[in-house]
């Protein structure tokens, strides 16, 4: 069953708290000045704080927003302007990253916050390279993006391998590269993050076992 609780002003405006009930438990708050809402604030059912939004003079979505899950942990939180979305960033309940947006481009995240896509961005319009990931973190597809146009792509095929670090093949490359090609040369995959552990360690178990022998040996003069 809903129920409020409201108070006005002596103009008959809205004025003050708000208060919102749901089965007798309060689910939300709404502060109003003078007939316009400032700020609004929710609950979950079992008591936990859900979030807040806030607003500008003209009653449009200004400043932080903030939301939570269930178990408490930080959900959203995002900025507006005269309700213009600025930025946000998102979250699993675990709190590992989910999803980022600004003026430069947007991220998203598999579990693990390992990258799901990459989308670059100028004013808020697409615009540079865009690019969907696997959950090995290998290539899916890359666009480069001008002006709202696809001028150049390159398409994978996914292997699937027991392999740990086989690499997708190119099923599809068209249009402009140069751009396809500088990212993929400077992007460091999961697959080449692990390979560079391997030989790393290889590395150390080398020079290790070298220094041994030196140990070794100067032992025996």
């Amino acid at each position: 069953m809903l129920e409020n609780k409201s108070s006005f002003n002596e103009k008959g405006e809205l004025h003050g708290i708000q208060y919102y009930y749901t089965d007798k438990k309060l689910t939300g708050k709404e502060y109003y000045k003078e007939g316009k809402i400032q700020k609004s604030e929710s609950y979950y059912q079992n008591g936990t704080y859900a979030g807040v939004m806030n607003y500008d003079n003209n009653e449009k979505l200004d400043g932080t927003q903030i939301f939570y899950h269930p178990n408490g942990q930080l959900k959203e939180k995002s900025k507006y302007k005269s309700g213009e979305l600025i930025e946000i960033q998102q979250y699993f309940e675990n709190g590992d990253k989910k999803y980022e947006y600004d003026k430069n481009g947007i991220k998203e995240y598999y579990p693990g916050e390992e990258l799901k896509s990459l989308k670059e961005m100028k004013g808020y319009e697409l615009n540079g390279i865009s690019c969907d990931f696997t959950e090995k973190g290998t290539i899916k597809n890359i666009k480069y993006i001008e002006n709202g146009k696809i001028l150049g792509l390159k398409e994978y095929i996914e292997i699937k391998s027991s392999a740990e670090f086989r690499e997708n093949e190119v099923a599809l490359s068209v249009g402009e590269m140069q751009k396809i090609d500088e990212f993929e040369n400077n992007y460091i995959s999961k697959i080449d993050k692990l390979l560079e552990n391997l030989i790393n360690k290889q590395k150390k178990v080398i020079k290790g076992e070298l220094f041994k022998e030196k140990e070794s040996k100067e032992k025996t003069r």
